[in-house]
């Protein structure tokens, strides 16, 4: 009976033997898990890292490369800057008296009662600046003709001038600059009348009318006057009733050839 005893407790031991080291394994199992995740987390870390660290240096980069191009945009600001003038400056830039043209064509407008250069012929010698106009005039026509401008017709605002505008033509040299009267008036008053010139003719085609039968308020004529035949002076001629009596241009093209 101690024999059995002794047995049991023998099996016992072994027992708790068993149990104790089936706790161990479980222990030593558990702790081989929990490494690997820690490894994966510190994985993740260092790209999140990386990828900050990307961030920040195309940041820097895009930085560098806006502050290099700064300089230049800074340097054009002075030539735009130069466009923020006075009313008065800008009308003088887009009159300049003294700039040259390199082309075929020049053009001639008025400042008050100043013809002015707005594009200057750089040939032909004319002369870069011109005499007023004795008086002031509108609704004129205005063309060149040779080497003067020819300014026909038109209002004057004087009220007693005792010249009828509106049949005048006055004439401007385009080498010394002055204004002189034509030897000879038209026959028909000519207000917004439309004038050109073809070689030694010059043409001065209709104007507005009261006539009450007019169709279109302008008249249904037209004038010629002839350099190689000035003697005779303007003379007249019918032409078909149209719309030519509208406002016409105050500048006029020059042919600098």
């Amino acid at each position: 009976s101690g024999g059995g005893g002794s047995g049991g407790g023998h099996g016992g031991s072994g027992s708790s033997g068993g149990h104790g080291s089936g706790h161990g394994g479980g222990g030593s199992s558990e702790e081989e898990d929990f490494l690997p995740n820690k490894c994966k987390g510190k994985s993740v870390l260092w790209k999140v890292i990386f990828i900050l660290a990307f961030a920040i240096c195309l940041g820097l980069l895009m930085h560098l490369t806006i502050k290099q191009s700064c300089p230049t945009q800074n340097k054009e600001k002075p030539h735009n800057g130069s466009r923020n003038k006075t009313s008065y400056e800008s009308d003088q830039d887009q009159l300049p008296l003294h700039g040259s043209k390199k082309g075929s064509k020049g053009l001639v407008g008025f400042k008050g009662l100043t013809p002015v250069w707005i594009e200057r012929c750089s040939s032909q010698g004319y002369t870069a600046s011109f005499s007023d106009l004795p008086k002031t005039i509108t609704h004129y026509a205005i063309t060149q003709f040779g080497s003067e401008i020819w300014l026909c017709g038109g209002r004057t605002s004087k009220r007693n001038d005792n010249v009828d505008q509106s049949k005048v033509c006055m004439i401007l040299s385009l080498f010394d600059g002055k204004w002189r009267p034509s030897e000879h008036n038209m026959n028909d008053p000519r207000i917004n009348a439309v004038m050109f010139a073809e070689g030694s003719k010059l043409f001065v085609k209709s104007g507005i009318t009261s006539d009450v039968n007019s169709r279109t308020g302008c008249r249904a004529t037209e004038e010629v006057y002839d350099r190689e035949n000035s003697t005779k002076g303007w003379i007249s001629m019918d032409m078909e009733e149209n719309n030519y009596c509208q406002m016409p241009s105050q500048r006029v093209t020059i042919d600098c050839q």
